[in-house]
């Protein structure tokens, strides 16, 4: 009706329009929104709804939204949901997603949302529909109909009726009902195979074969093939798989109970790593249903919930098929210590104690820990792998201790996420304390990072022409990134592998010696870079050309060059890749900063042992223990690091720090004792000079609470016998 007024309407104005090259053509940002080119102005809902839709085609937004606005004002919840059945929710959704029609095409929506979800969840209303399923033909045709159109919604009081035995009479029909219900109500009916009900498993198993659905399939393994599972279930479980997989090479028939384990398997380390991908509402949800109590219950949940919830379902059906496997148990356990380290957040503590996954982990012993390491890893889920370090030490047997330079353990060192290094560094100085050992050295660098660390990304730019990596860099630094520059992709490469911090490679799209692939694949191949995310920068071209090498790798982007300059190039850079580093690298919070800080110098303290003879070369950690020396919660400890460094630049450093008045009295104690025993061990290295200030200081603090250190650092320094002579002769005996 509308329409036809809609064409009648144009044709009028063609009909008594007559051309001119004089008259001026309308504006359309002057046009009144009000200005309308319909006949006979709509009325009702659907006319206005109708109105809307003709006007936003027609490049009118603000016509349409006051369209919509009339609407909103004029119709009740029942209007809403026949102008939702005549012209359907896409329309509504394609309505909500115009930016111009906001906010008045978001609210219709929603309301719309909401007259659908009451009417839905109505019981009165839903118990004469499926009571309708047993009545006259026409009766059954409208019930299945409405049944139909409340997708999830419906499917609790669905499977209610399946579960009262007194209405065995609508058992039938229900399961009938429930194979003609929309694709968006599967994972609701998902939900009720794991009721204890043998009508209700079996009845969803059956409604899922025919919904068409292949999303279910890693759902029904378990029913077909797990033991203990009653026969009509198991029969309709297989039943359903064969209708989902006709035409597959993975059907039923041909698959034992382990080819079952390893489809789940496959599918759960997906949700380990992360990888799959949720369709959210606007809140950023997604709707996850449980049987409950005898119930169906739906729940807002977040994707990271629900990823590690369905994967540790998956995980554990994959084990309970192949129970003496190890690689399934570990990926189980995997994900019960994963959901306890996200839930605690690193900046606290593991859970411990009764059933909590740590407890879980120590008790199954070393071998399996190091596999579970190892499938986090490989999976690159540092929750995972941080719950698996935190054990692995406490219950590391000889196959771990003995094996600790070529282990996972070593392997997690080289992670690109700080966390985890650390965990690592922790875990194998817990499993070699006192003794040198293979990876030391990369273990010192770890330490050494977390006394220096302020939690800034550390960039490598990669580009062949000086002057554009340099301002590459430069641009880097101002959006608070610490940068190095390398040249070519193979000195690139070096510098990523042995320096251990750089956490980001930006590379120019023509890098060479390496070229761009290879210097890519060079640093996917190594584990000490292989996790490390990578920006290709380039010209704008340049994309199309590279969308192979894109997609073959993850952790991995294109950011086109621009050509300005100033505030205006670091917004432009800062919006292309905020959203790829948020998920590629997270941020350590101030109190995880903290933490590590004072245990990694907590550590340094213990290698160097109470007599200052550490079994590790603790020289590449000086400039970090010197800085962590100036830090009063942590210098004590740094200090005495300082001290298993025979050298004369910690000598000079040690003799700076006595000396310094500005110090807090705690740190100068210190070091003067640290200076003494030094001094003890490896000779006087300091200057003339520096000793003269030190014999200065001793004078200078008679009397005070640092005389006796200050006396003792003198002492060490074998004063020559005319200084003893003096020394002794001023002293003074107690009356």
């Amino acid at each position: 009706m509308l329409r036809t007024m809609l064409s009648l309407g144009i044709v009028c104005v063609a009909v008594f329009t007559l051309p001119s090259a004089t008259i001026a053509q309308e504006d359309p940002a002057t046009k009144s929104p009000l200005d309308s080119p319909f006949l006979v102005e709509p009325k009702s809902p659907a006319d206005l709804f109708e109105a809307a839709q003709i006007s936003a085609k027609l490049a009118r937004p603000a016509l349409a939204r006051q369209y919509i606005e009339k609407l909103l004002a004029v119709a009740d919840d029942n209007a809403l949901l026949e102008i939702r059945e005549q012209f359907g929710a896409a329309e509504l959704l394609r309505l909500a997603a115009i930016d111009s029609l906001h906010p008045a095409s978001r609210t219709l929506l929603q309301r719309s949302n909401a007259a659908f979800r009451k009417q839905s969840e109505d019981p009165a209303r839903l118990g004469r529909l499926i009571q309708d399923l047993t009545g006259t033909p026409s009766e059954r045709a409208v019930a299945l109909a409405s049944i139909r159109a409340g997708g999830p919604n419906v499917v609790g009081s669905l499977l209610a009726v399946l579960a009262d035995p007194s209405q065995v009479q609508l058992h039938e029909p229900v399961t009938v009902a429930m194979t003609r219900l929309t694709s968006d109500a599967v994972p609701a009916i998902r939900a009720g195979i794991d009721s204890p009900n043998d009508r209700v498993k079996t009845s969803c198993l059956v409604a899922l074969g025919y919904l068409g659905d292949r999303s279910v399939v890693p759902y029904l393994w378990h029913p077909a093939f797990a033991p203990g599972i009653p026969p009509g279930a198991r029969s309709a479980a297989r039943k359903s798989l064969q209708k989902l997989l006709s035409g597959s090479a993975n059907r039923p028939q041909s698959i034992t109970n382990i080819g079952a384990s390893d489809d789940l398997y496959r599918d759960a380390l997906t949700y380990l790593a992360g990888s799959h991908r949720w369709l959210t509402d606007a809140d950023g949800n997604i709707t996850t249903w449980s049987w409950v109590n005898g119930s169906l219950t739906g729940t807002p949940t977040k994707p990271e919930a629900a990823t590690e919830r369905t994967g540790a379902r998956l995980a554990r059906d994959a084990m309970e098929l192949d129970p003496t496997s190890l690689k399934k148990q570990a990926l189980y356990l995997a994900f019960a210590l994963a959901s306890d380290s996200r839930a605690a957040g690193w900046d606290q503590p593991l859970p411990i104690g009764a059933g909590t996954a740590q407890d879980l982990g120590l008790s199954v012993g070393g071998e399996l820990l190091s596999h579970t390491l190892e499938v986090a890893l490989d999976q690159d889920n540092t929750d995972a792998a941080r719950g698996a370090l935190a054990a692995i030490w406490q219950v590391g047997g000889n196959e771990l201790r003995g094996t600790v330079g070529s282990s996972q353990i070593t392997r997690a060192l080289s992670h690109p996420d700080q966390r985890i290094q650390f965990a690592a560094a922790n875990a194998i100085l817990n499993l070699s304390p006192g003794r040198d050992f293979a990876g030391s050295t990369q273990v010192v660098a770890v330490l050494s990072r977390a006394l220096r660390s302020d939690g800034r990304v550390k960039c490598l730019v990669i580009d062949p022409n000086s002057d554009r990596g340099n301002a590459t860099a430069t641009l880097m630094s101002e959006l608070g990134y610490q940068t190095a520059v390398a040249a070519t992709g193979r000195e690139g490469f070096r510098i990523a592998a042995n320096r251990g911090d750089v956490s980001l490679v930006a590379v120019n799209a023509n890098s060479v010696q390496w070229g761009l692939s290879q210097t890519i694949a060079n640093l996917r191949a190594d584990s000490r870079t292989s996790g490390l995310p990578i920006v290709i920068y380039g010209p704008q071209f340049a994309e199309a050309q590279l969308n192979t090498t894109l997609a073959q790798y993850d952790d991995i982007t294109f950011i086109e060059e621009t050509g300005e300059t100033g505030e205006a190039a670091r917004k432009f850079v800062n919006l292309r890749l905020k959203p790829f580093l948020e998920s590629s690298l997270p941020k350590l919070s101030e109190a995880e900063l903290t933490a590590q800080k004072a245990l990694a110098a907590d550590w340094f303290a213990q290698l160097a042992g109470p007599r200052r003879r550490s079994p590790l070369d603790l020289n590449i950690a000086q400039s970090a223990l010197l800085e962590g020396a100036k830090e009063e919660p942590i210098a004590r400890q740094c200090i005495a690091a300082l001290g298993a460094i025979p050298n004369a630049g910690v000598q000079f450093r040690l003799q700076e720090f006595a000396i310094n008045e500005g110090l807090p009295e705690t740190t100068r104690l210190m070091a003067m004792n640290e200076l003494a025993f030094h001094i003890q061990r490896n000779g006087i290295m300091l200057g003339t000079d520096e000793q003269l200030d030190v014999l200065k200081l001793a004078q200078a603090l008679a009397n005070t609470p640092l005389s006796t250190a200050a006396a003792a650092l003198a002492g060490s320094m074998r004063p020559a016998a005319r200084q003893t002579f003096n020394r002794l002769r001023r002293y003074q005996p107690r009356q």
